[in-house]
């Protein structure tokens, strides 16, 4: 058995890539006790649409994107008394052309197909799934048919229940065995062979189940991944968290104390092989749900997860490897659970909706970064630092002078010491006396000494630009349309100093 690798942090509320900036929540009420909520485009006009399933009466209630990421309604889609929906997930389940929707029902031991029908949604028929309590959900096409089949975890019998998709309804297939208690259930494709296999969070036996697909939509247990001694699974995710192509694990894990509140990853190693957790604080207690994005546009996946007990969510910026950056938090109403990630307004970045089930509301927090990397990198690698890698920049936002929105980001380099950015219109390449690095800039150069920052335990720092004030030997500047500018950010390295490797944005 391999020793789970705890990553230590140190510091929260840095100013870091590791950040995704989000904008102040937005607060909707679709009904009392949400627990599940899903984005989608159920209306057929291009924008995300959310839906949550709520309690007192048991229904989905339905919010509409009237653009920008903001919501009107809800449409309500009245369940039996006593349902209890749970989880629910959005698909084409009919093959009509618009998304319809599947709903867990713990009570009954049942899902059901919520079909779209031109924009009404039409309650139909409930499936068995041979399990007691059916709370969390999955879909895809896992036996090749080219349709949307249904995965459930029942907590209550340990068990998953495989549902296949008959035509817009769902027939039960089979029950696999789930581990102890199992949570979050999702499904991708571990193995690398073209067909979706399984991954459950089993909860009481503190592992991560992985089924492979036979072909056909049947399953064989392939690894069980322990997550450590003292902890538990619950939230998952699956995605390529270390850019080698295949999909690695997220788990959203808790432990006893405040010091063992994580979100882990699990590098897939190919072969059937994985590697040990890797943990990293979730910035709050006991962390429930966690899904993957690119929530800061510098092409790796960052994470996402609800703390529960700290009524927050925290993101965490992926930095190559599986490994994650600090987390940045916002605040949400009472017990945030379910998580989902979803570009609402069209600014080409994920936003962040969650539920927040004791105070009656789902919450909206719109991505502030607009798209995703800009301008070209060069003069890289930067000589290594005393981290033992290459420090790095990189941009997002927009190139647009008008829209005045970029965002330099710096990376990898040593943590705890002080920085701040370089810039010139002129390319060069020097090695400074004193320095370990070299200043890739030439001519007149800028510094932005009015925003010295601390690279944290992390190593990174960011900075919101100015492009009306922009500072060169002579005073503040305005960037103007058809310039090119370049920067760096220079940092303490101990007794020395160094470089990243050098950005250079064409403005329009």
């Amino acid at each position: 058995m391999h020793t789970p690798l705890h990553v230590s942090l140190l510091g929260l509320g840095l100013t870091t890539l590791a950040s995704a900036q989000f904008g102040a929540g937005s607060t909707y009420f679709p009904g009392a006790e949400p627990e599940g909520v899903v984005l989608a485009d159920f209306d057929g006009d291009g924008d995300l649409d959310l839906a949550a399933t709520t309690d007192a009466p048991d229904k989905v209630s339905i919010l509409t994107n009237t653009g920008g990421g903001t919501f009107t309604g809800p449409i309500q889609v009245f369940l039996g008394n006593g349902t209890s929906p749970q989880d629910l997930v959005a698909g084409d389940v009919d093959g009509d052309g618009d998304m319809d929707l599947i709903v867990a029902l713990k009570n009954v031991n049942a899902i059901q197909v919520i079909t779209n029908v031109g924009g009404a949604f039409v309650p139909g028929a409930t499936t068995s799934v041979a399990g007691d309590e059916p709370r969390h959900l999955a879909i895809g096409d896992i036996d090749g048919d080219g349709d949307l089949d249904v995965v459930t975890s029942n907590r209550k019998t340990d068990n998953l229940s495989i549902l296949r998709n008959t035509g817009g309804a769902f027939a039960l297939s089979a029950t696999v065995p789930g581990g102890a208690e199992p949570r979050k259930v999702v499904l991708a494709d571990f193995d690398g062979d073209g067909d979706r296999d399984l991954a459950v969070s089993a909860h009481d036996e503190r592992t991560i189940r992985i089924l492979s697909n036979n072909g056909g939509g049947t399953f064989t247990s392939q690894a069980s991944l322990f997550v450590g001694a003292q902890l538990r699974p619950d939230g998952l995710a699956a995605g390529d968290m270390d850019g080698d192509g295949d999909q690695d694990l997220i788990a959203a894990v808790s432990g006893n104390t405040a010091a063992q509140m994580f979100v882990s990853v699990f590098v897939n190693q190919g072969g059937g092989s994985w590697g040990v957790p890797l943990h990293f604080p979730s910035g709050g207690m006991n962390p429930d749900d966690v899904e993957v994005a690119d929530l800061n546009g510098d092409g790796l996946l960052d994470a996402a997860v609800s703390n529960q007990d700290s009524n927050t969510v925290a993101s965490l910026a992926g930095l190559g490897g599986g490994v994650l950056g600090a987390p940045s938090l916002v605040g949400t109403g009472t017990r945030p659970g379910d998580v989902e990630l979803g570009d609402l307004d069209g600014n080409g970045s994920p936003d962040l909706a969650v539920a927040d089930r004791d105070s009656n509301d789902v919450m909206v927090f719109l991505n502030q970064n607009a798209g995703g990397g800009i301008g070209t990198s060069y003069c890289g690698p930067a000589n290594l630092n005393s981290s033992g890698l290459s420090a790095v920049i990189s941009a997002v936002g927009s190139t647009s002078v008008a829209a005045n929105n970029v965002r330099l980001d710096a990376a990898q380099m040593p943590s705890g010491e002080f920085g701040y950015f370089v810039n010139s219109m002129t390319q060069g390449f020097v090695m400074p006396p004193g320095s370990q690095g070299n200043l890739c800039l030439g001519g007149s150069i800028g510094r932005h000494t009015a925003n010295v920052m601390n690279t944290g335990a992390a190593g990174e720092f960011s900075l919101q630009l100015n492009l009306t004030m922009v500072p060169t030997p002579g005073g503040m500047v305005a960037v103007g349309a058809g310039e090119t500018w370049n920067w760096q950010a220079w940092f303490r390295d101990g007794a020395s100093s160094n470089f990243t490797d050098g950005i250079s944005i064409l403005f329009q």
